[in-house]
């Protein structure tokens, strides 16, 4: 070996030696205030280090020391018992100390809430009670096989009670260093909560002795004391952000209910009747009291004054007001009947409630025709039908498209004859007394007709709102524009050039009906679609319950049957004749 190196070790041993002889001059009482800083994991590690620290006189004075000046004396009573420490009739050892530090976080954490002190996340708290559970489970279990093993009968597990003890605690892991990890904010203070339910289920308070012992052996932990309250700053920033998304919302809102800056638009969306208010002719009567002439009843005319109109389906009028009112993800497409076309021809079907208030068989535009028919039948007595057209169309009723058709007679209503009319006038009563009394017969005959029909429909079955009733009777329900709210309307949708629309034209003519009493004139009303519509198809909602008619695979197995079992009474289905399912 060369001098050099023998130099070097010689000098390392003085090193050496003069370090353990520092270490033995400082006096014990140093050695401990000093250690006590340390938790029990790393005086382990300190001890393995010097064999002046592997001395189980002073391992016990550190000990002793924890349990005396260190933790208060209420958390740290019965630390040596075999109850907590199974080998307590052995010297003191930092295992000691580890059961001691387990036994104070338990009893610090089993203490009431105070009113006042610093907070702890309840997290964490679950996760370090059953840590400490666990890893009492296994001293214990650790003692009964050393006991066990000493004994000359060992005692067996079952499978069953050795699964249980297996899956017990399995999820069971070490908290982690800091106790209010899951309360901090971003700016290291306490984190708002959204309530104060919220606040609860996550926090807990500990008085201010117990917070000084849960820091001295979590070190990392952040103190949060209940009288600062929750991060300022984090508030803050949520109001900034509540006001930014408000103000977005709000030029949302804003730039979704740009349409309704124009008045006509308005009008479309405030419109509740379906019908535009503007366009009714103010007659002054309603379709059920029909205006009386000298004692005549007179045929109901449309409601709409001449003009070019627009039916557009409601379900479509729905989706755009509730998309202005409330948003959505996006905006409805543009104007569109081509739910009005039937699937066989292609062309428009005209829904029963549109038409009858076109031909003034109701006084409304959404109402179902289930109340108005005792009152057509009452006043279509005394009509006189209409001539046709030269176009000679006819809708499904048998009502000609080019003008007002009259009502179909009930048996049951009553008439005014010609003699009946002369002989009230021989009787002295003026003509303003034969319309009364004209009336006051329609008018009892249209309640016992309404009585009769309404009663039987109310003991069948429940009493129906009034859309309901109109999604019943009609396949499609439709509201009426004009060809003004049309073209104001159609402009917030540009890039659309191709459209379906329903529209039809409402003109007057000059006609002359002569009663048998008295002569006079009026104006009748015309209806003319710009396309013609379809007269084959069912416009209401029966239309939609058809027969389905199922192909039979099978049908050629079945003519190859032989006679024999065709003779044997078993019937079967003709080739021809398709199944047929009714629903």
């Amino acid at each position: 070996m060369a001098p050099a190196q023998q130099q070097q070790q010689g000098n390392k041993a003085i090193n050496d030696t003069n370090g353990c002889l520092l270490l033995e001059v400082l006096p014990t009482e140093i050695h401990v205030h000093i250690l006590t800083f340390l938790r029990a994991y790393d005086l382990s590690v300190v001890q393995l280090t010097c064999k002046y620290f592997h001395n189980n006189n002073l391992t016990e004075t550190i000990v002793k020391h924890f349990a005396e000046h260190v933790y208060p004396q209420e958390l740290t009573n019965g630390y040596d018992t075999p109850m907590v420490h199974p080998d307590s009739e052995t010297k003191m050892s930092y295992q000691h100390l580890r059961n001691m530090e387990m036994l104070v976080v338990a009893r610090v954490l089993s203490r009431p809430e105070p009113v006042s002190g610093f907070y702890v996340s309840k997290s964490w708290c679950r996760t370090a009670l059953k840590w400490l559970e666990l890893q009492q489970e296994e001293l214990l279990r650790a003692q009964q096989h050393a006991t066990a093993n000493n004994s000359k009968k060992k005692k067996k597990l079952s499978k069953k009670q050795q699964r249980i003890r297996n899956r017990r605690l399995s999820d069971a892991h070490p908290p982690w260093p800091n106790v209010n990890s899951e309360l901090l904010c971003p700016h290291s203070n306490l984190k708002e909560e959204n309530n104060s339910k919220s606040a609860r289920a996550r926090r807990k308070l500990l008085d201010k002795q117990a917070w000084k012992v849960l820091k001295k052996l979590y070190p990392d932990s952040t103190a949060l004391a209940s009288g600062n309250g929750e991060c300022i700053q984090c508030a803050l920033e949520r109001q900034t952000d509540r006001k930014m998304e408000l103000d977005q919302l709000e030029a949302e809102k804003a730039e979704r209910r740009l349409p309704l800056n124009c008045p006509i638009v308005r009008r479309i969306y405030t419109r509740s009747r379906g019908v535009p208010a503007h366009c009714v002719k103010p007659t002054g009567y309603s379709t059920s009291t029909p205006p009386v002439i000298a004692g005549v009843a007179q045929r109901p005319t449309c409601p709409l004054i001449p003009g070019l109109y627009h039916a557009l389906p409601r379900s479509w009028l729905h989706q755009w007001r509730r998309y202005l009112k409330h948003g959505g993800e996006k905006p409805p497409c543009a104007p569109d009947a081509t739910a009005l076309l039937c699937p066989a021809h292609r062309l428009p079907l005209i829904p029963p409630h549109l038409e009858s208030y076109l031909y003034g068989e109701t006084s409304n535009l959404l109402s179902t025709t289930v109340a108005t028919t005792a009152v057509s039948s009452a006043v279509a007595a005394p009509m006189t039908p209409a001539t046709p057209t030269s176009a000679g169309i006819t809708n499904a009723a048998g009502r000609p498209v080019g003008t007002m058709a009259s009502i179909a007679t009930s048996p049951n209503t009553p008439t005014m004859d010609r003699s009946m009319v002369e002989s009230l006038r021989a009787a002295g009563m003026s003509p303003a007394d034969v319309a009364s009394q004209r009336m006051a017969m329609m008018t009892l005959e249209r309640q016992n007709s309404n009585n009769a029909m309404q009663t039987p429909q109310q003991e069948s079955q429940p009493a129906l709102s009034n859309n309901e009733q109109l999604d019943r009777e009609n396949g499609v329900v439709v509201e009426i524009i004009t060809e003004e709210e049309y073209e104001a309307l159609s402009k917030w949708w540009p890039k659309i050039h191709s459209s379906f629309v329903a529209r039809f034209a409402v003109l007057e003519e000059a006609t002359t009906a002569t009663d048998i009493s008295l002569d006079c004139s009026s104006l009748s009303s015309s209806i003319t679609w710009s396309t013609s519509p379809c007269r084959e198809c069912d416009a209401s909602s029966r239309s939609q319950c058809c027969d389905l008619h199922v192909r039979n695979r099978a049908r050629s197995k079945m003519g190859g049957l032989s006679a024999k079992k065709k003779s044997s009474g078993t019937k079967k289905r003709a080739h021809n004749v398709p199944a047929k399912l009714e629903y």
